[in-house]
């Protein structure tokens, strides 16, 4: 009896309240090796003065204590999005290149029964952008040209899980 590589869908329910949409596909390679390509996307706004723009993907790799899908597990990740952002005077989109970034995560996976199961991660790294700041109005004006470095969380997750494999 060999039994199957573990194959998983995912939605990051802590990610769709923020109206990101998401989806990730996750598939074991080795004994403890998986791994996951997280794809998000956001093309509306909130309010005429907020809102995400976003494509995203966070292709990553997990060393998992146990059995894929089940229990601890760490990662790297990289990041790679590019983005147009309201908030309140202000406008920000990338520029020249996409936002990028590098990580490293724990998750933790609870079953729930029947191919269903939830998994918490957080994760911190490192993630470069050049971004335009413009007036948040139509055609509003280029303010400024900057490049931000960043450190701290890069993910945090809450995701609802169906193992393909069972």
């Amino acid at each position: 009896h060999t039994e199957r590589p573990y194959m998983a869908v995912k939605t990051n329910l802590a990610y769709d309240i923020f109206a990101v949409m998401n989806a990730s596909f996750e598939m074991q390679f080795a004994r403890h090796f998986s791994a996951e390509l997280p794809v998000y996307w956001s093309l509306w706004d909130w309010k005429s003065t907020s809102g995400l723009r976003t494509a995203a993907i966070q292709p990553g790799v997990k060393y998992h204590f146990s059995q894929p899908g089940t229990g601890h597990a760490v990662g790297l990740d990289m990041g790679i999005a590019w983005y147009n952002m309201r908030h309140d005077q202000r406008r920000y989109q990338d520029c020249g290149r996409p936002m990028l970034g590098a990580s490293v995560n724990y998750s933790y996976t609870l079953g729930l029964g029947r191919g269903w199961s939830m998994e918490f991660a957080i994760g911190a790294g490192y993630v470069n952008t050049r971004y335009n700041t413009y007036y948040n109005i139509d055609n509003g004006a280029l303010i400024d040209t900057r490049q931000r470095n960043y450190f701290g969380p890069t993910r945090v997750g809450v995701s609802l899980v169906y193992n393909l494999a069972k």
